[in-house]
């Protein structure tokens, strides 16, 4: 047979639509049922001008890398841009950890990573891919330190590469040292220092303890969602492309009924998409059976029993489905099936078939249809939407609070969903989207022309929603958000008034506002801050954006804080025709008046006499009774001893400086504390004795610390405010004077100062022997003080009160109880006395203190220089 001839009968072919005809050089000629069968498409025509063209009308373009994966543009496109970021990242990438439950995708999307390198530029056309499956590697370090780094005598898998990238499966299996040697490895890729790019995958979820560490150390890591979690529309194109892969192998078309695929859609394998892939191989093989024609139909009870029950029946369910790549995508199209009804109603108002009110009806039944089927349809069930809807109830719930509306959760829903499609509505969304926004953009602009109070509301929720989310609202999903709040913006009436302060200061104006709208328990006001040195103009402009946020408000309340700021109305005057109230000496009280006015519809100006009177300032004077200041001496010793100390101090402060001196009981102190009587018409200022009665907010001026130390720094603390520079010098010369630790004992005892001395100093020095631990020094001097008002109140017969521990102090301190008898066995005898637990109970306590309050460093020398002294 000739060329021409065989030309010509392939031509004929051509116009019976048997055969598909390329012009290209050679022409070539294919029969179109085998080639439609093969690519599992139905083409359009029987003439392509190249075999490209042939191709991009079937469908099955070239598909690179990411474009390959189900969903790229769906519910993986956030985790695929961050793969697509830790290829690229400078210099050498960034390390990946991939989660994710088994058949999720996490080998897959790891070698697209590769191919996404290569395409790019990021890896070297030489670069390499390989796979390394950590569970060969349990309990063997060195088979895998040799295989994947090599050694002396090996290259390891690592080196050869040339920059390619090295997936780690199943990482959670590592132990020991193989982590450590990855956990290194992450450190020198993130370094710059190693060439290889690495991807770990685990089954495990990020936080678990095998894998937690390498998630803390990896700069991305993702976890991928499980089949079921994955949008209705991913699951179908998922089913319908792993049919098509069946088809190909058995030469067949494949139709599946609309119950098995709504069945295989709703069901949850425990493998994902190999569990997925089982079931439909499982079906095919079913349906092959009985199949003729080459046409493969998938019926429900060819699907495995396990799935067969995972949805409930409906009408159409026997219905088939074609698979081919021409076939409408359903999900996609029952989301503008209901959204086109309300770009038909508003071509039909254009028209002048219908009236506004009209129109407004049928696109708001339409948009109540289109969240029926985004809920119930199951149409977008990304993961994202509940984390949107959580950011956006808080704006929805500001927004009603300022307008005074009802916005339910349903709303913050739905608009969480619109923005999911928006961003991952699948390719024929995205362009009925695309094709439709003018026309939208139309629809939005007169739905703000004619029911305003609508669109302002639905703005300040758009505003809002970028400001949480980073997300400008497209048209379509604006006109969505406006549709939906009418029905509770018309629902509520709208106040015609709005409320504005104005004051000066940091929050004045905010302050005032927010206590008025929380007491009505409404959004009455809205605040303008002033800073001290702003002009009057200067605060025109955040005021006309408060009026233009209201639009349908028809007149305005402003409260200023004084008389100045009521030239502002002037200067509004020429931006707004609204009528403004001004009112000054602007107030909580007064926004509760006025607030209460406009929350109750009342006319506020004609109000305005009635609401100056309820505002009138009152004053009243409370003068308070003088009371003096006062310094408050005490001592466990008694009244006798604090009036000693009080003396000492009185005769040391220069004449006429002296606040009042005042000696109380140390115990009624510890139990009243400033409540005590003695103290009721005075201001204690501080307190100055042997022990700290724990008054808090009060200071203590330890006499052991004076003694010890000096005048300190708290010392004057107390004092300052009675004594000039010359006045505290003379203060603190009197006081060293007065206070050698010989005098203090002088002063505060009846019986011989000197022998009782000199007894208690042997004592002490008895008592650091028996004991092994020395006394701190400042612990030592207040001790002398202490153990010499001891003896004074047991010969006197005034012990001190019980201790509050004492059972438990004698079972664990024994040892020091006879060590502290031993010592003082002389001045017992001596004075006739005996020492109760109690007494050296609280001996124990006050040294243990004060060793722990100052150290015990040169203890040794402290006692020998007030032995000397």
């Amino acid at each position: 047979m000739s060329r021409t001839l065989a030309s010509q009968y392939a031509n004929e072919l051509v116009r019976e639509g048997l055969v598909v005809k390329v012009n290209s050089r050679p022409v070539i000629y294919l029969h179109k049922a085998s080639f439609e069968r093969l690519l599992q498409t139905t083409l359009d025509s029987c003439e392509y001008s190249s075999m490209s063209a042939l191709l991009r009308d079937a469908g099955v373009d070239k598909a690179k890398d990411f474009s390959r994966a189900v969903g790229n543009n769906l519910s993986l496109s956030p985790y695929i841009e961050q793969l697509k970021a830790a290829v690229s990242y400078p210099p050498h990438g960034l390390p990946v950890l991939i989660a994710g439950e088994a058949g999720t995708g996490k080998a897959f999307l790891a070698r697209l990573m590769f191919e996404y390198g290569k395409n790019v530029g990021a890896l070297a056309p030489d670069a390499k891919f390989v796979r390394v499956d950590c569970a060969r590697y349990t309990g063997s370090d060195s088979s895998f330190l040799c295989d994947v780094f090599g050694s002396a005598s090996k290259p390891g898998l690592l080196a050869g590469l040339n920059g390619g990238i090295a997936c780690f499966e199943n990482i959670e299996r590592l132990e020991g040292v193989q982590n450590d040697s990855v956990l290194a490895l992450i450190d020198r890729q993130s370094e710059g220092e190693q060439v290889v790019r690495t991807v770990f995958t685990t089954s495990c979820p990020l936080v678990d303890p095998r894998v937690a560490d390498l998630a803390r150390f990896t700069p991305i890591a993702i976890a991928l969602p499980p089949l079921c979690e994955r949008t209705v529309e991913e699951r179908t194109a998922l089913i319908k492309h792993l049919l098509r892969a069946e088809g190909r192998r058995v030469a067949a078309d494949v139709l599946i009924s609309r119950g098995a695929l709504r069945a295989l859609v709703e069901a949850k394998f425990e493998d994902n998409v190999d569990g997925l892939r089982a079931s439909i191989v499982s079906s095919c093989s079913g349906a092959y059976a009985g199949a003729g024609g080459g046409v493969l139909a998938v019926r429900s009870y060819n699907l495995p029993a396990g799935v067969l029950g995972m949805s409930d029946a409906r009408e159409d369910d026997d219905r088939l489905l074609s698979c081919d790549r021409s076939a409408p995508d359903e999900s996609a199209q029952g989301q503008k099936r209901h959204l086109e009804r309300i770009v038909e109603s508003y071509r039909s108002y254009l028209a002048g078939n219908c009236s506004f009110g009209e129109f407004l009806v049928a696109s708001t039944a339409a948009v109540r249809e289109h969240q029926d089927h985004l809920n119930f349809g199951g149409c977008v069930a990304s993961p994202y939407v509940l984390s949107y809807e959580r950011v956006l109830n808080s704006v929805f719930e500001s927004v009603s609070c300022a307008h005074d509306v009802d916005l339910s959760r349903k709303s913050s829903r739905l608009l969480a969903q619109c923005l999911a499609s928006q961003l991952w509505g699948g390719d024929s969304y995205a362009d009925w989207r695309r094709d439709k926004a003018e026309e939208i953009a139309n629809i939005v602009a007169l739905l703000a022309r004619h029911i305003p109070a609508t669109a302002a509301v639905a703005e300040q929720v758009a505003s809002a929603a970028k400001s949480a989310l980073g997300l400008d609202l497209d048209p379509l999903s604006r006109l969505v958000l406006t549709l939906d709040v009418n029905s509770s913006v018309t629902d509520k009436r709208m106040r015609e008034c709005m409320g504005i302060v104005c004051c000066h200061g940091y929050s004045t104006a905010t302050s005032i506002a927010d206590a008025a709208n929380r007491i009505l328990r409404a959004h009455v006001f809205d605040a303008v801050d002033m800073t001290y040195d702003q002009q009057v103009t200067d605060v025109v402009r955040p005021i006309m954006r408060l009026i233009d946020r209201y639009p349908y408000c028809k007149s305005a309340v402003l409260l200023v804080d004084m008389g100045s700021l009521t030239d502002l109305v002037s200067a509004l005057r020429q931006k707004t025709d609204i009528d403004i109230v001004t009112i000054n000496n602007a107030s909580t009280g007064l926004a509760l008046e006025v607030g209460s006015a406009l929350r109750s519809g009342e006319d506020v100006e004609a109000g305005l006499s009635q609401i100056a009177a309820l505002c009138t300032p009152t004053f009243s004077v409370s003068r308070c009774e003088r009371v003096s200041d006062a310094i408050v001496f005490c001592s466990e010793s008694g009244m006798d001893a604090a009036d000693m100390i009080r003396r000492l101090f009185a005769e040391s402060l220069p004449a006429g400086a002296a606040p009042e001196l005042v000696v109380v009981d140390y115990y009624e102190l510890v139990a009243n504390g400033l409540a005590a009587p003695a103290l009721s018409r005075v201001s204690v200022r501080g307190i100055v004795g042997t022990m700290d009665p724990g008054i808090e907010g009060v200071p203590f001026l330890a006499l052991e610390s004076v003694l010890y130390e000096g005048p300190t720094e708290l010392l004057d603390k107390v004092f300052s405010r009675y004594l000039d520079n010359r006045g505290a010098e003379a203060f603190h010369a009197n006081l060293i004077k007065r206070l050698t630790l010989q005098n203090v004992i002088e002063s505060i005892t009846i019986l011989n100062p000197e022998k009782l001395y000199a007894e208690v100093s042997r004592a002490v020095g008895l008592l650091t022997e028996l004991t092994g631990e020395p006394i701190a020094p400042a612990a030592t001097l207040g001790l002398y003080v202490h153990l010499c008002c001891l003896v004074e109140r047991l010969v006197t017969k005034t012990p001190v009160a019980v201790h509050a521990n004492e059972k438990s102090f004698s079972q664990a301190h024994g040892d020091f109880i006879e060590a502290f008898r031993s010592s003082f066995a002389d001045i017992a005898a001596h004075y006739r006395v005996e020492v109760p637990v109690t007494e050296i109970a609280y001996v124990f306590d006050y040294i243990s203190s004060k060793s722990a309050a100052r150290g015990c460093s040169q203890e040794t020398e402290g006692v020998e220089s007030i032995k000397d002294e």
